[in-house]
């Protein structure tokens, strides 16, 4: 519901815990009440709470706890949720509470060609005329899995020499409009060349890249790097 027709209801006396404060914002149980449509705002409101350096990146349900003392609007938890899904520093450096998924077991590597067989039945093996399943397919089938099972040894012995135990911890990426990095943009000459422009002042005495020019002709190049100064 929107903010106005919030307000309609509370002029009706028909709003329950939303009022009308005396500056003219609506509240609801004394926190303020976000427009639906003021996206860029909640957006703001979720990164200061999520991003600041006093706040330390919290999870999606102390972010909300921590929100919801001064701020209220439509599917809030739902929205810091999301956000907090999407947060790059998140996903790279915070492990997920839940049962680990084990060790990676790579594929085995074969010996050689033709050493594994392997078949998968699509269809239901062919019923005689009594609805049994014929005898023949299934000495068949007996027969291609003794194959298979010999192949797979062989092909085992020779892997497991070569086997190495390693542990990885595999999560789901979550994409964002903010991960993407632009590129720098480089002015290049006619002749595929480009200037390399100094930006920033060094110590010569801690730093072997300082360059040893005049300050004065520095000054007039650079003026930009003298500006603080």
């Amino acid at each position: 519901m929107k903010n106005g027709k919030i307000k309609e209801k509370v002029r009706e006396g028909h709003a329950g815990d939303f009022e009308i404060h005396e500056d003219g914002s609506l509240r609801m149980e004394g926190r303020w009440c976000i427009p639906e449509a003021c996206e860029d705002l909640k957006l703001k409101i979720m990164e200061e709470g999520h991003n600041s350096p006093y706040s330390m990146h919290p999870g999606g349900d102390k972010l909300y706890k921590d929100l919801k003392k001064n701020f209220w609007w439509a599917r809030m938890k739902l929205d810091i949720a999301e956000f907090v899904s999407k947060c790059l520093t998140c996903q790279k450096v915070k492990s997920e509470h839940k049962r680990p998924q084990g060790k990676v077991q790579p594929l085995d590597v074969p010996g050689w060609k033709w050493d594994s067989i392997s078949m998968d039945f699509v269809v239901a093996l062919p019923k005689g005329k009594s609805g049994m399943i014929r005898y023949g397919s299934l000495q068949q089938v007996k027969m291609i899995q003794g194959k298979i099972k010999a192949a797979q040894d062989r092909q085992k012995s020779y892997a497991d020499l070569k086997r190495r135990e390693e542990e990885y911890e595999l999560r789901r990426y979550i994409p964002d409009k903010s991960h993407v990095l632009q590129p720098e943009t480089v002015q290049i000459d006619e002749n595929l060349s480009y200037e390399e422009r100094p930006i920033k002042i060094l110590d010569s005495k801690k730093s072997e890249e300082a360059t040893w020019e005049a300050e004065a002709d520095m000054r007039k190049k650079y003026p930009e790097l003298f500006a603080e100064g």
